[in-house]
């Protein structure tokens, strides 16, 4: 395929054209062409070959709203809808619908009130998927490859909203980060159910505190307020006694603040001398 004028040469044959993502971060997809006879810069290495990238535009014109270089705020109505940020720390309101939001370059907030979006991609930076509104639930793995390249969700909303997250799910929901963060307040909640989770300790990130859990390379941060249904393993807590206590002393607190956890091997020893017990308990 002969490409003319491009880089003020001509008749250029193209061997090869390829999707290259997002290059300059506006949002649209770019191609990268690859033109194998093209003639180098210094005009002595002919048909040293060249590669030139094609920047997107709205070819179909199908874009509802786009965004600026500056930090755009984009709001949309029920019906389906195209926006794409650009290139500042845009917030996109999808209001519902099969709408796309493609937030582009920069740290961008998305925002649904339900779960009938069509794509959702946060692009470069770190970015955020707001839930807004109340009893909404979202299960990562009912719109899988519909999300990508999100970083944070965000659950307030205007009441009780949930989030279910696999493994896989999670570490596919960004292209730069194995890491989710969750927030929310009282009555959201994470379900994490099977996913060989282990409990960590707390991390404080802009004033708000975190519990963690990891798998490998995964980590999942969610907000203290937020209610965890999680299989996880905790780590050991020990506790000690001194002989001749009082009855009904206190020697501690088991650490485990996820919901439907089971602590297995409970166990009591005395030091000097033979008395050992242990036993199953489950945490309602």
């Amino acid at each position: 395929m002969p490409l003319d004028n491009v880089a003020g040469e001509r008749d250029i044959t193209v061997f090869e054209a390829k999707a290259a993502g997002d290059v300059n971060g506006d949002g649209l997809a770019d191609i990268i062409i690859g033109a194998p006879f093209a003639n180098a810069d210094d005009a002595v290495n002919d048909n040293a070959g060249k590669s030139y990238i094609l920047f997107g535009t709205d070819y179909t014109n199908s874009i509802t709203q786009q965004g600026s270089e500056a930090a755009d705020t984009l709001t949309g109505t029920t019906a389906a809808e195209s926006f794409i940020g650009g290139f500042g720390d845009d917030i996109l309101m999808g209001g519902g619908g099969a709408d796309v939001l493609y937030g582009g370059a920069g740290d961008d907030r998305m925002v649904i009130s339900d779960s009938s979006f069509q794509r959702i991609d946060g692009g470069a930076g770190t970015d955020t998927l707001a839930l807004d509104g109340s009893d909404l639930t979202l299960d990562i793995a009912d719109v899988r490859g519909l999300v990508r390249n999100v970083e944070h969700i965000e659950l307030t909303g205007s009441g009780d909203n949930t989030l279910d997250v696999k493994l896989r799910d999670l570490v596919n929901l960004s292209d730069t980060s194995n890491r989710l963060i969750v927030t929310g307040n009282a009555g959201d909640q994470v379900i994490s159910i099977d996913q060989d989770w282990t409990r960590g300790g707390t991390e404080v990130i802009d004033g708000t505190t975190f519990n963690t859990y990891t798998n490998g390379a995964a980590e999942l941060l969610i907000d203290t307020q937020v209610t965890a249904v999680i299989s996880a393993t905790f780590p050991d807590q020990s506790f000690s006694l001194e002989e001749n206590s009082a009855a009904g002393i206190v020697i501690g607190e088991i650490d485990v603040e996820s919901v439907g956890n089971t602590i297995d091997n409970v166990v009591f020893t005395d030091p000097n001398g033979p008395f050992t017990t242990e036993f199953d308990a489950n945490l309602l």
